[in-house]
């Protein structure tokens, strides 16, 4: 195909326009599609061949297509062939495929959720060639109010300054921020001084299970791979037995000392309310994961209609009991309850055993996701 000197002298089925209409565009080359895009070549040469000239320009020839976008409008018409409008036309290329990204990406955007932010950003940055600094202000309930771009930096640096943020926060009334910076070189990896200049943040977190044989390891193991990928992150556990954590926390808030997350049951969201620590599931999660909840669920952790909680995890309810159990407290083994208030009234036979160690005997069990 290079050989040829104009689009006429290639055969009908593999010139671009008609390989578009009769294939669609995705069948294409680069080249193919940057033919249609320039129209005409040059005398001697056909707008595919000028093509083909375009990305083996240095950096086009190792990025393709996306190289376009490092390209200037004076580096594209070094090129015999390409004047000023067919540079611009080339530009206007790279920035019409940035926008288009950012646009699919801001369906998608949530400010409570990092990967989102990132993906939203990605086409803005990842063509930059130095070390940029974004911040973001937000208001209280987490939308933006506008957006800075604060430093550009070095290859591998950005210089931050701690006054200029502050002052730019000000100037938007926000009450919060998030700063987003790239990394040109392609490694997401966190420089040292990124992790040195992101303030660590300490989460309290409530939690009785990590105390259970059987919760244990499952709890230390999800703390450490969290701790592993969030090396700005503490979690300082509170602790204490099943019976006691509620007043535990509500105790400690009594003193000035908050937690900031706790696992419990749904049962304990009405004292949690009334003792004015509960917030709205929705001021803290993002909305695609509030929306991906089954609404009978919510309901379950709603107060007034409000969610103020969200399960770990959902599951069947189904009862299991101990036969063995039930001939100690003088039970039918093979006649379990049938009902609710049966239950109710084999409870306390079986609540009056204890093992042989001397523990209680929990009358009955449902199942959970462990």
């Amino acid at each position: 195909m290079r050989e040829k000197n104009t689009i006429k002298d290639i055969p009908p089925q593999d010139r671009p326009y008609e390989k578009c209409l009769e294939f669609g565009a995705e069948h294409l080359t680069d080249a193919e599609l940057l033919a249609v895009i320039l129209r005409t070549g040059r005398r001697g040469s056909s707008s595919l061949e000028l093509s083909y000239e375009v990305l083996n320009l240095p950096h086009t020839k190792s990025q393709g297509l996306a190289g376009l976008y490092h390209l200037s409008a004076q580096e594209l018409m070094k090129i015999p062939g390409v004047g000023k409008v067919k540079a611009i036309q080339l530009k206007c290329i790279g920035e019409l495929s940035r926008r288009m990204s950012r646009q699919r990406a801001k369906g998608r955007l949530s400010f409570n959720m990092p990967v989102t932010i990132a993906d939203y950003y990605m086409e803005e940055l990842r063509h930059e060639e130095q070390e940029v600094l974004l911040c973001m202000m937000l208001d209280t309930k987490n939308h933006l109010l506008g957006e800075k771009r604060l430093f550009l930096g070095t290859v591998n640096a950005s210089l931050v300054s701690p006054r200029e943020l502050f002052l730019e926060a000000l100037r938007f009334q926000a009450v919060n921020i998030i700063l987003v910076h790239n990394h040109p070189s392609g490694d997401p990896t966190p420089s040292k001084a990124d992790v040195e200049i992101t303030e660590p943040v300490t989460i309290k977190f409530a939690n009785y299970a990590v105390l259970e044989a059987g919760y244990d390891v499952y709890w230390n193991q999800l703390l450490e791979e969290f701790a592993a990928e969030n090396p700005n992150i503490t979690v300082e556990l509170v602790t204490a037995p099943y019976g006691e954590i509620v007043n535990t926390v509500i105790n400690m808030a009594g003193g000035g000392d908050m937690v900031d997350l706790m696992y419990g049951e749904l049962d304990w969201i009405p004292t949690m309310g009334e003792a004015g620590m509960a917030a709205p599931a929705k001021d803290v999660l993002s909305a695609e994961l509030m929306e991906d909840i089954y609404p009978s669920i919510l309901e379950a952790c709603s107060i007034d209609g409000v969610a103020y909680g969200v399960p770990m995890y959902v599951s069947p309810f189904l009862m299991y009991y101990n036969k063995d159990l039930f001939e100690k407290a003088g039970l039918d083994p093979e006649a379990p309850p049938a009902t609710y208030d049966e239950m109710l009234e084999m409870a306390p036979k079986l609540a009056a055993l204890t093992t042989d160690d001397g523990n209680k005997v929990y009358a009955f069990g449902l199942t959970t996701a462990s």
